[in-house]
């Protein structure tokens, strides 16, 4: 967002201590960690970002390369009218979220399949399921949050490092 307005890094900055705060507090890990600041800065838990592989070695504290996105329901010019032509209504609703996958380390995002995005991400079933929940819940949190400011949510991005969202099983 390169756009300069006045106070926009602090209003940004509290935005995101609000929206982490509230995933917090419905049992949502995640990477903010709650330490003193400038009011235009946010401090995250590092983790280990691994370029240039076909599969993510099983780590701790480690990126998972997939966008996790997820979609409330149907906008206006959403790509899945014209991906699945005659399957969405515009302006349709979901009652539980659609969640889709890119890459997200390659020059080029690309759409994945479920299952290759799993070997990618090199997560087990049980992992996996985690990812997809973990997201689903992720969703209806913050679908109920802006609804309760009467603003409709459609879609939303998420990443995940093991160790922070979730735990590798062993």
């Amino acid at each position: 967002m390169p756009d300069h307005l006045d106070g926009k890094g602090a209003a940004l900055a509290d935005f995101t201590k609000k929206i982490y705060a509230i995933l917090g507090s419905r049992g949502i890990s995640h990477h903010l960690q709650d330490v003193a600041c400038s009011k235009n800065e946010i401090v995250v838990k590092p983790f280990r970002v691994v370029r240039d592989q076909k599969i993510m070695p099983r780590e701790e504290n480690i990126f998972v390369p997939l966008e996790v996105i997820f979609r409330m329901g149907v906008a206006k010019g959403s790509s899945l009218i014209k991906r699945f032509p005659g399957q969405y209504l515009e302006n349709q609703m979901f009652d539980k979220p659609m969640i889709e996958f890119t890459t997200k380390l390659e020059r080029f995002d690309r759409p994945l399949a479920h299952a290759e995005a799993q070997e990618l991400a090199n997560l087990n079933d049980t992992e996996w399921k985690n990812l997809i929940s973990t997201t689903e819940k992720i969703a209806m949190t913050l679908k109920e949050t802006f609804a309760s400011s009467d603003i409709t949510l459609w879609d939303g991005k998420v990443e995940f490092a093991v160790g922070t969202g979730f735990k590798r099983e062993i």
